[in-house]
């Protein structure tokens, strides 16, 4: 068998077999080929530390997957959030705004100057935002939709 008639023989193989699959109802439009990220699971990815860059674009706040906090060393946050790669998405800043026994904090990226294409693969990046000395208490830390208890003192 020459190379020539293979090639048609597999070519016709493939849409017998991909034809039958289709009207059985293996493949079709409705089909999902994906699934959800779902929250973190201690001993699952390693969320890479970031810093803030200067001068982004199209700054926006992101969507956090985890929040916890702590005292040691003095009270903190770590804020991780799936999201892709640099220099299309890089840290800006992390805004934190403190109401009473309310901490809100909100994480915004943007990209890079000059960041035109990059690969679309997702990455989990973290930040540690410091929260300064608080008096003694009990404080609900909230970013997005991640809510955490900080008993401080």
């Amino acid at each position: 068998m020459t190379p020539r008639h293979a090639a048609i023989v597999l070519a016709a193989l493939v849409v017998v077999v991909g034809g039958s699959a289709a009207a059985a109802g293996a493949f079709s439009a409705d089909t999902v080929v994906s699934h959800r990220v779902g929250p973190f699971v201690p001993g699952g990815p390693r969320a890479a530390a970031v810093v803030p860059h200067d001068g982004l674009l199209d700054v926006h706040p992101v969507s956090p997957s985890q929040l916890s906090v702590g005292v040691a060393g003095g009270a903190h946050a770590t804020v991780s959030w799936w999201s892709g790669v640099a220099p299309c998405a890089e840290l800006s800043h992390v805004a934190v705004a403190r109401q009473g026994h309310l901490i809100r904090i909100t994480v915004y990226e943007g990209a890079a100057p000059g960041a035109d294409a990059c690969i679309e693969i997702a990455q989990l990046k973290s930040f540690r935002v410091d929260l300064r000395s608080l008096p003694s208490g009990t404080y609900h830390v909230v970013a997005g939709t991640r809510r955490a208890t900080l008993r401080a003192g």
